[in-house]
């Protein structure tokens, strides 16, 4: 166990091999055999290392509690509790990054100086298998199947211009007065091609939209263009 995690963790068993200072050759036995016990393919080659299949990722979250127990147990055996060490790759966009995740990981790194971080700070849609980062803090989207998500928060957003642009176009009574009207749209993957509105009652609408602009920069940077939708 502690092998298949060294090489998911290192994302390819020549790192994991150097990390654990054992032969190549032997750990991919080992992995080899933990396979064959099991009778399922934990893990797939590809052109950016070593990933995990879909009965790989569960197992691997698995065996993490086990080996973590077991560390734990043979800490408290010897006097001493086993302190959380180790790398976290992540991906988070832009301005979460800025404004919230900085300073709250500040105050983690200080209570756990042992782990290390690898961030990835971008707005770009990162495949965590592919890439082989640990976790994604993503604001809206649809995951792989074979990912966990968990709901943190909920994201408001605000539809924005300024007064020149309300009084050429004349300021909208309802969301379908926007049809037509040029806009600039925040791409962080695909182009939106919608808007979306919820009334008072939670009716949802969905306004389509033909941009007339469109931008992967932050909307508070966009600040001179006439419509903008901003995200608060």
């Amino acid at each position: 166990m502690e092998c298949f995690i060294a090489v998911v963790d290192a994302g390819s068993q020549l790192a994991a091999s150097k990390k654990m200072n054992i032969a190549v050759s032997a750990l991919h036995r080992r992995i080899k055999d933990l396979e064959a016990r099991l009778g399922v393919a934990l893990t797939r080659r590809t052109t950016h290392g070593t990933t995990l299949t879909p009965e790989g990722r569960a197992y691997y979250d698995r065996c993490l509690r086990v080996v973590t127990d077991l560390n734990e147990a043979d800490a408290r055996a010897n006097g001493e509790m086993h302190k959380a060490s180790g790398l976290i790759r992540m991906t988070v966009p832009s301005v979460f990054g800025a404004r919230h995740l900085a300073p709250i990981m500040t105050a983690f790194s200080e209570m756990h100086p042992d782990i290390r971080f690898d961030l990835n700070v971008s707005d770009r849609h990162v495949d965590l298998i592919e890439e082989g980062y640990d976790l994604a803090i993503r604001i809206g989207g649809d995951e792989k199947p074979q990912l966990g998500t968990e709901i943190l928060f909920k994201v408001h957003y605000a539809l924005t211009a300024s007064p020149e642009f309300w009084k050429k176009h004349g300021f909208p009574k309802t969301p379908a007065d926007l049809v037509g009207l040029p806009a600039l749209v925040y791409r962080a993957g695909s182009v939106p091609t919608h808007w979306q509105f919820r009334s008072k009652s939670g009716k949802l609408t969905n306004i389509p939209i033909a941009p007339r602009y469109i931008a992967n920069w932050s909307c508070h940077v966009l600040v001179p263009v006439s419509f903008e939708q901003c995200l608060l």
